[in-house]
């Protein structure tokens, strides 16, 4: 579950870097609700 947790916000953090990223302008962001549904899955997975 921890290993799983660790893997979650791992990608969450990948996400958030590449979306501050300059050249990554003309690529479709990640929304608000995109983020959120991720805090959600990373919660879940927490639960199990």
């Amino acid at each position: 579950m921890f290993k799983r947790f660790i893997l979650l916000q791992t990608t969450l953090n990948i996400v958030l870097c590449e979306n501050n990223m300059p050249d990554n302008l003309d690529s479709p962001q990640p929304t608000t609700t995109d983020l959120r549904d991720m805090s959600n899955s990373i919660r879940e997975a927490l639960k199990e």
